[in-house]
């Protein structure tokens, strides 16, 4: 992927850095890249050199803020071997441009959703989040539920309705209209329902469980993106991510018996740790919704005013989900 202007700028000063204090991880630079997947406006970049890669990931403002929270994150993870890529260093940024830290290279595929790849995923997903079930001395942010204020915004952006395809154009202006029913009434549905999300006990969890955050190769799963550990809803982590999970196998993969058993066992294994007075299943099926709407109104919000969300090219994706989710939690595991 091509860099910005100003990661091409700061590119001598990172050169150098990185050359001086960690050669000894890849040798010789031979190339820098920018790390494609999912993600907006990712800041990972990969390294290569004459002996090997790592990856490097730039800090921005509000990362900066947090840098000894991820540092904290990444010692944890190779004080425990947890499946997660391992911090190699680190750099402040002091006197030398913007911070960075530097993680080991793995290599492997994204997610594919195969049987294979279900067992290997389910079984890092479990350690890693058991690997932060004692978080003291990590400071670690918090995740809403939803927001607060979910409803006004989510009338906020109705009212602006008459300016929806000015803001987002033909294509996608139809496909919000063709979902803003079902939109209001899973607000409806949620903010009803989110007693019972908030009863159950809040753990550090990775909240953004998707195909292109799971590496698998070696006979192996990691899950990268350990910025996405949160102090959160395990109901709205695990339900979000067996969904995406499960969407990636079954678009990728034949339809059958197999995919059936895997997919439960799947799910067994990663909620195996936690309990509720409440249906498993049921409860995170409602976190899901909650969490796919949380994302929905954020990019909403983004849009009010005279703002343009720069998540709106995720948008369609969040709205479809709305209908996919009720399909695949009755289709596999009711």
């Amino acid at each position: 992927m091509v860099l910005t202007a100003g990661e091409r700028d700061y590119l001598c000063d990172f050169v150098g850095v990185l050359e001086d204090r960690y050669s000894k991880f890849f040798g010789e630079i031979v190339m820098v890249s920018k790390i494609s997947g999912l993600e907006i406006n990712s800041s990972n970049l990969l390294v290569t050199g004459s002996k090997g890669s790592v990856v490097v990931k730039l800090l921005g403002n509000n990362e900066v803020i947090n840098h000894s929270s991820q540092v904290s994150i990444y010692r944890q993870i190779a004080k425990l071997d947890l499946p997660a890529p391992k911090i190699l260093g680190e750099h402040s940024g002091n006197g030398s441009g913007q911070p960075f830290l530097v993680m080991e290279y793995i290599p492997g595929q994204y997610f594919s959703g195969s049987q294979l790849d279900l067992s290997l995923t389910g079984s890092a997903i479990k350690t890693l989040h058991q690997g932060f079930s004692d978080y003291s001395g990590i400071n670690i942010p918090e995740l809403e539920v939803i927001q607060d204020n979910s409803h006004d915004i989510l009338n906020r952006f109705l009212a602006t309705r008459d300016h929806w395809e000015l803001k987002f154009g033909p294509e996608l202006e139809l496909v919000i209209r063709q979902h803003i029913d079902l939109v209001v009434q899973t607000e409806a549905i949620c903010s009803d329902s989110i007693a019972a999300l908030l009863e159950e006990k809040r753990s550090v969890l990775h909240m953004d469980l998707h195909p292109h955050n799971i590496i698998v190769g070696s006979g192996r799963a990691t899950i990268i993106d350990v910025d996405s550990l949160k102090i959160c809803s395990w109901p709205s982590v695990l339900g979000f991510g067996f969904y995406k999970l499960a969407r990636q196998t079954l678009a990728k993969n034949t339809i059958g018996t197999n995919n059936l058993a895997g997919l439960r066992d799947f799910f067994t294994v990663i909620s195996s740790d936690f309990s509720s007075k409440k249906n498993i299943v049921e409860i995170c099926y409602l976190g899901a919704l909650t969490e796919i709407l949380r994302r929905i109104i954020i990019i909403f919000e983004g849009n009010l005013d005279a703002q343009v969300s720069p998540w709106n090219e995720v948008l369609e994706i969040q709205l479809r989900a709305l209908t996919e989710v009720p399909f695949i939690f009755n289709q596999y595991l009711r």
